[in-house]
């Protein structure tokens, strides 16, 4: 893969996911910083807004929603494939991902026992130049890693904790990077976040918790789609809740996100969606009325609870 990257003589697009979390941008912005250093052109590719709080990445402000015309490489960044990334593209493609669905090949790497994209991009990088990794770059990758395991709260192992504290030798201030994601939040994500703590319903003996946030709540409280990212782990905190699930309006569909614990599958839940993820951590997209959608939703997690 290194190979194909340096000899690439044409623009090199990064492409990140529809609505991308920090893992997405963290990785393509490192990508896009890396090659710079390489001498390759390259630019980050998103259809999607990219979310305020990560303006703080060198780079931030340079996405772009469509692939342009002197494309000619493009790079898949924790996505499993261009579709799922909202673009059409039939050239050449390379995938980094740590999810197992997707395009498989010559020119992927996938690492299904990596906490994030950033760990996998990490060790690519390392491997190929390791000071190339300045403290830009590792701001990035910091910044990947950190979100995708939830401030090290889920999915967070010995690898974690390693290329974490790697990045910080970087000379990074981790209580800078956390005040800047988490801690410059809108008044109206509070105003929405009330709303959605109130609607929490708690249901299946106490095993499953649920929140549903709609259209209307998004426009009585102001705030953006995208402030709502992490409001599932509310839900998920509630004692004795081995699954949790939020479903939150976006256009004409409705997007599912699922955490679970306690040996419940998140992603079993969300493949029966027809989406997919981690075991513990996973997603889905329907369309329909509310209603059959919380239908589906509910006779999938009481499949998975054994009920």
């Amino acid at each position: 893969m290194r190979s194909r990257l340096e000899s690439e003589e044409g623009l090199i697009a990064i492409v990140a996911h529809e609505n991308p979390d920090g893992d997405a941008v963290g990785s393509a912005l490192a990508l896009r910083l890396f090659l710079k250093k390489k001498g390759k052109k390259s630019l980050p590719v998103c259809v999607s807004r990219i979310p305020r709080r990560y303006d703080f990445l060198e780079g931030y402000g340079d996405f772009t929603d469509h692939l342009p015309k002197e494309t000619g490489l493009v790079v898949i960044i924790d996505a499993p494939d261009t579709g799922r990334a909202g673009l059409g593209w039939e050239g050449p493609v390379i995938r980094i991902d740590h999810h197992e669905e997707g395009i498989v090949g010559e020119l992927t790497i996938i690492d299904t026992s990596a906490a994030s994209t950033g760990n996998i991009l990490l060790g690519f990088l390392r491997w190929w130049d390791e000071p190339a990794i300045d403290s830009e770059i590792a701001a990035c990758l910091y910044t990947a890693i950190f979100t995708d395991t939830n401030s090290f709260n889920i999915r967070t192992d010995a690898r974690v904790l390693r290329d974490a504290a790697w990045l910080l030798e970087r000379g990074l201030d981790g209580h800078k990077i956390a005040d800047l994601i988490y801690r410059r939040r809108s008044w109206a994500y509070i105003k929405l976040l009330g709303l959605a703590l109130s609607g929490i319903s708690v249901e299946m003996g106490g095993a499953f918790a649920l929140m549903v946030l709609r259209r209307e709540d998004f426009r009585a409280t102001g705030a953006k789609g995208y402030e709502a990212e992490n409001l599932v782990d509310f839900p998920f905190s509630v004692e004795g809740v081995r699954i949790a699930a939020k479903v939150q309006q976006d256009g004409e569909r409705w997007r599912v996100s699922l955490r679970s614990r306690h040996g419940a599958s998140a992603g079993a839940v969300a493949k029966a969606l027809g989406g997919g993820g981690h075991k513990h951590a996973a997603g889905a997209v329907l369309s329909g009325e509310l209603a059959d959608v919380l239908a589906r939703l509910r006779e999938a997690v009481a499949k998975e609870l054994g009920g």
